[in-house]
């Protein structure tokens, strides 16, 4: 094994590790594609997710900042930072109000590896890569009981901890490139509720009865899926805009929509 390789699989290993005690799955982000040692780029994407966690079906919201940097010519990191929003499908016939919350602050970290880097000869790459994304969330499930004259509230706090791996190929055709790859991913939530409750609908907080508090977590498996993606660059300015879709069943998905820069002005080929 060659030194890149071991030191590629020694720094994946780490980050694996970091996000393996804790991980809704994020998307690859434009991932194929070297930015070169002390190159950078800088992009906005927003990711807009569907996907079944558990018993709930979960919807999101992500507007995040990313950096990538090149610490070596075939080695990326990345940075990222924005906000995320959280709401909860139940699908339970005795809920009256299902999870919602606002958007929170975003933070994640990742690496890029490049296998195989295109050339205007060669337009065929090689990639593979780990991201890892975190955010808290907080709201409520309303609930009533089967008499219906008694009511619920559940008092919910999450910390939201996402992994996702990936490796696959991009071909690049004079200023677009299209990429695929497969996907793993999966989520650890950390979980409080407290819960109340009462009789009349209408209660305020000082009249409702507390139950008590519970601690939790929810590990997921670890789902698989493809992904797909589109990014088209604009040469001798450095600015690329991309679409990237991760499908895997009829009923969820997620979609990247993004633009952004590269430290390196691409003339193109």
């Amino acid at each position: 094994m060659s030194q890149r390789y071991r030191t590629a699989a020694i720094l994946l290993s780490l980050l694996l590790c970091f996000i393996g005690s804790g991980a809704h799955a994020q998307m690859a982000g434009s991932p194929a594609g070297s930015q070169g040692q002390g190159q950078w780029s800088i992009s906005a994407t927003g990711t807009f997710m569907n996907q079944q966690v558990g018993r709930e079906i979960a919807h999101s919201q992500r507007w995040l900042l990313k950096s990538t940097y090149g610490i070596v010519p075939w080695l990326d990191f990345v940075a990222t930072i924005g906000a995320t929003d959280l709401r909860l499908d139940s699908r339970k016939k005795t809920i009256e109000k299902d999870y919602k919350d606002k958007h929170r602050f975003t933070f994640g970290l990742g690496l890029t590896l490049t296998l195989k880097k295109e050339t205007e000869y060669k337009p065929l790459g090689i990639f593979a890569g780990g991201h890892f994304l975190r955010f808290p969330s907080k709201g409520m499930f309303t609930e009533t009981a089967a008499s219906g004259l008694i009511f619920y509230d559940y008092h919910m706090t999450y910390d939201c901890r996402e992994y996702f791996i990936f490796g696959g190929l991009s071909y690049r055709i004079g200023h677009v490139r299209f990429y695929g790859c497969g996907a793993g991913w999966g989520i650890s939530r950390l979980e409080k509720k407290v819960q109340y409750h009462y009789e009349n609908r209408d209660a305020i907080q000082e009249d409702k009865v507390w139950d008590g508090e519970v601690n939790g977590e929810y590990q997921s498996p670890l789902w698989t899926g493809a992904l797909a993606g589109v990014e088209v660059v604009f040469p001798k300015t450095g600015y690329f805009i991309s679409l990237e879709g991760l499908f895997y069943n009829e009923k969820d998905h997620m979609i990247m929509v993004g633009i952004g820069q590269s430290g390196v002005l691409n003339e193109g080929w």
